[in-house]
């Protein structure tokens, strides 16, 4: 397998796409055969989400061919307590104003948001009208809550199951409604720093090979040991996909289902009419 696809990564080698440095991370994931990736933001004020927006734009113009297709944003409807590494003063509530004043921002197609927040619901319906993605993290939903959204429509979790509500047997909770809901699409870091092995192998079992690698990678990266902030909170991944794929590797993954974890399932996700990149 010659190709990889990263949905998730927020930088790297120094760069950083809250810096709009498309150009340099773009000639650094081509180097490891990645053919597509999604520039990631974390948690920002709408200003400068938009800011880098235009940026994106005009990178774009240039770079027709580019393996960035559009923005996506960890953030900003997500659970203060499920928040990680996610700036809290940059979290909002689901208003219409505030739903309306961030779906407005057109780079951003993709965002991170807590089902159980109250006025979701409106947010669900008016993204999905508009043809962007919403996906299910940094949330404490309960099965229930994570059900209401995927009736909508609902198809994505964000770095599942990190910052998400665990699996219990009295409440599955988000994971759990991972594991279950049929048609999901799951982008897991499989750096075993995120997910254990053991973790991997349960999901595999449960789910076969339907999932996606993400690296989640942060400036700070790559590297082999887990990046923190002061408070100890992991800030996102070190390793890149090529390297995660040698970690399945070890747990006897074929070479087929290798390519679907790390390239297919992304590439039929978010490009269903074009499931593939020459």
């Amino acid at each position: 397998m010659e190709r990889f696809a990263d949905p998730h990564i927020h930088g790297g080698w120094g760069y950083s796409f809250q810096k709009a440095q498309f150009a340099p991370l773009e000639e650094k994931l081509r180097s490891l055969k990645i053919v597509f990736a999604i520039p990631t933001l974390m948690n920002d004020s709408l200003e400068n989400l938009g800011r880098i927006g235009e940026v994106f734009f005009k990178y774009r113009e240039k770079n027709p061919d580019s393996i960035f297709p559009f923005l996506r944003v960890e953030g900003p409807f997500i659970n203060p307590e499920k928040a990680g590494a996610q700036d809290r003063r940059f979290i909002l509530s689901p208003t219409e104003e505030k739903i309306k004043e961030f779906l407005s921002l057109p780079a951003v197609k993709m965002f991170t948001f807590a089902p159980e927040v109250k006025g979701t619901e409106a947010l669900v319906k008016s993204a999905l009208d508009m043809g962007k993605i919403p996906s299910i993290g940094h949330s404490n939903a309960t099965f229930r809550d994570v059900l209401k959204v995927y009736k909508m429509g609902v198809r994505h979790f964000t770095h599942f199951p990190n910052a998400l509500s665990g699996l219990h047997h009295r409440e599955v909770g988000a994971m759990g409604a991972g594991l279950f809901l049929e048609g999901i699409h799951l982008e897991v870091i499989g750096d075993f720093i995120h997910t254990s092995p053991d973790f991997i192998r349960l999901l595999l079992k449960v789910r076969g090979p339907s999932f996606s690698l993400i690296s989640d990678m942060v400036p700070q990266g790559p590297s082999l040991k887990p990046i923190k902030n002061r408070r100890g909170i992991l800030l996102g991944g070190g390793a890149p996909v090529p390297e995660q794929k040698k970690n399945m590797e070890g747990l006897g993954l074929e070479e087929e289902d290798l390519e679907r974890i790390c390239l297919l399932n992304a590439l039929a996700f978010f490009n269903p009419e074009k499931p593939d990149i020459p």
